[in-house]
Protein backbone atom coordinates (compact mmCIF):
# COMPACT_ATOMS: atom_id res chain seq x y z
CA UNK A 1 0.00 0.00 0.00
CA UNK A 2 2.78 2.45 0.88
CA UNK A 3 4.43 1.98 -2.52
CA UNK A 4 1.21 2.71 -4.40
CA UNK A 5 0.69 5.88 -2.33
CA UNK A 6 4.18 7.07 -3.18
CA UNK A 7 3.61 6.29 -6.87
CA UNK A 8 0.31 8.18 -6.83
CA UNK A 9 2.10 11.30 -5.57
CA UNK A 10 3.93 11.58 -8.90
CA UNK A 11 0.55 12.38 -10.47
CA UNK A 12 -1.07 14.25 -7.57
CA UNK A 13 1.81 16.63 -6.84
CA UNK A 14 4.59 16.33 -9.44
CA UNK A 15 7.91 17.86 -8.48
CA UNK A 16 8.65 19.62 -11.77
CA UNK A 17 10.68 22.74 -11.22
CA UNK A 18 10.46 25.62 -13.69
CA UNK A 19 13.83 24.67 -15.20
CA UNK A 20 12.85 20.98 -15.53
CA UNK A 21 9.61 21.98 -17.25
CA UNK A 22 11.47 24.28 -19.64
CA UNK A 23 13.97 21.51 -20.48
CA UNK A 24 11.10 19.12 -21.22
CA UNK A 25 9.34 21.66 -23.47
CA UNK A 26 12.62 22.20 -25.35
CA UNK A 27 13.15 18.44 -25.69
CA UNK A 28 9.67 18.01 -27.20
CA UNK A 29 10.31 20.92 -29.57
CA UNK A 30 13.67 19.47 -30.67
CA UNK A 31 12.06 16.10 -31.32
CA UNK A 32 9.34 17.75 -33.39
CA UNK A 33 11.85 19.78 -35.44
CA UNK A 34 13.84 16.62 -36.16
CA UNK A 35 10.68 14.73 -37.17
CA UNK A 36 9.52 17.46 -39.61
CA UNK A 37 12.26 16.51 -42.08
CA UNK A 38 11.63 12.74 -42.08
CA UNK A 39 9.31 11.48 -44.84
CA UNK A 40 8.10 8.56 -42.73
CA UNK A 41 6.94 11.04 -40.06
CA UNK A 42 5.20 13.19 -42.68
CA UNK A 43 3.16 10.19 -43.79
CA UNK A 44 2.43 9.42 -40.15
CA UNK A 45 1.15 12.99 -39.58
CA UNK A 46 -1.09 12.74 -42.66
CA UNK A 47 -2.59 9.51 -41.34
CA UNK A 48 -3.12 11.06 -37.90
CA UNK A 49 -4.72 14.19 -39.37
CA UNK A 50 -7.19 12.13 -41.40
CA UNK A 51 -8.06 9.78 -38.51
CA UNK A 52 -11.32 9.99 -36.60
CA UNK A 53 -10.90 12.98 -34.23
CA UNK A 54 -12.76 11.10 -31.50
CA UNK A 55 -10.20 8.29 -31.55
CA UNK A 56 -7.21 8.53 -29.20
CA UNK A 57 -4.74 7.89 -32.05
CA UNK A 58 -5.56 11.26 -33.64
CA UNK A 59 -4.37 13.14 -30.55
CA UNK A 60 -1.03 14.82 -29.87
CA UNK A 61 2.24 13.12 -30.83
CA UNK A 62 5.08 15.66 -30.82
CA UNK A 63 4.84 19.41 -31.10
CA UNK A 64 6.22 22.86 -30.55
CA UNK A 65 6.33 24.96 -27.37
CA UNK A 66 3.61 27.27 -28.74
CA UNK A 67 -0.06 26.42 -28.12
CA UNK A 68 -1.89 24.56 -30.90
CA UNK A 69 -3.73 26.53 -33.61
CA UNK A 70 -7.43 25.97 -34.22
CA UNK A 71 -8.11 23.79 -37.27
CA UNK A 72 -8.15 25.79 -40.48
CA UNK A 73 -5.80 28.49 -39.18
CA UNK A 74 -2.83 28.94 -41.55
CA UNK A 75 0.66 28.26 -40.22
CA UNK A 76 3.11 31.14 -40.01
CA UNK A 77 5.87 28.74 -41.15
CA UNK A 78 4.16 27.57 -44.33
CA UNK A 79 3.13 24.06 -45.24
CA UNK A 80 5.21 20.98 -44.52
Amino acid sequence: MRCSCRFAQFFIGPLFTASATEREVNAVNNENMRNEKVDRRRIYRIKKSTADPAHAWSKFGTGTPSPPRPLGTPSSQGSV
